[in-house]
């Protein structure tokens, strides 16, 4: 005859399998939900504001950096920002250098100041925003990296057009 204390050890590590195999099953599907989730395809779009004419989609991905290069139309020197890429597929500025301290200049940004280079450098910025927006002009020299790699030339875009650019989700 066999003992009720072993009938009673064989259901429970049944049900003991069982629980460990719905928390696997639980854990593989999180894993993988969160895995899409980051795997979703990101693309930098760089289009005319009013006409939603295309001129690019480059792939971008959460955490890439987005260097925006120009010449001050007043200063005529060099100025640079760098955005990241958030999880939400927004930007956020992350770093501001320019050369000269004058018109267009932000006088209150939170952040540290260093000078690097001949550059006033601030970093440990928090801007947020939806899309960068400009207008394109030949003579400003508007360039555009991804991670340090030039997308995006002076030539490539139509002078003296309104313009912007943003992530997408596709």
């Amino acid at each position: 005859m066999v003992s009720p204390y072993t009938i009673m050890s064989k259901k429970l590590s049944v049900l003991a399998i069982g629980g460990l195999v719905l928390l696997l099953v639980g854990l593989v599907v999180t894993w993988l939900a969160f895995g899409e989730y980051h795997k979703a395809r990101l693309e930098l779009v760089i289009e005319e504001q009013r006409s939603d004419t295309v001129y690019g989609r480059f792939s971008i991905n959460i955490h890439d950096q987005i260097e925006v290069h120009w010449i001050h139309s007043v200063e005529l020197t060099p100025w640079i920002e760098v955005y990241q890429v958030l999880d939400d597929f927004g930007l956020q500025l992350i770093e501001t250098r320019f050369k000269s301290y004058g018109a267009g200049v932000p006088h209150q940004l939170e952040g540290t100041v260093s000078n690097q280079d001949g550059y006033t450098v601030i970093t440990d910025l928090s801007q947020k925003i939806s899309q960068f927006r400009w207008i394109h002009s030949h003579n400003a020299e508007f360039t555009l990296f991804i991670n340090g790699r030039r997308i995006m030339s002076p030539e490539d875009l139509p002078h003296f057009t309104q313009m912007q650019f943003y992530i997408e989700k596709r």
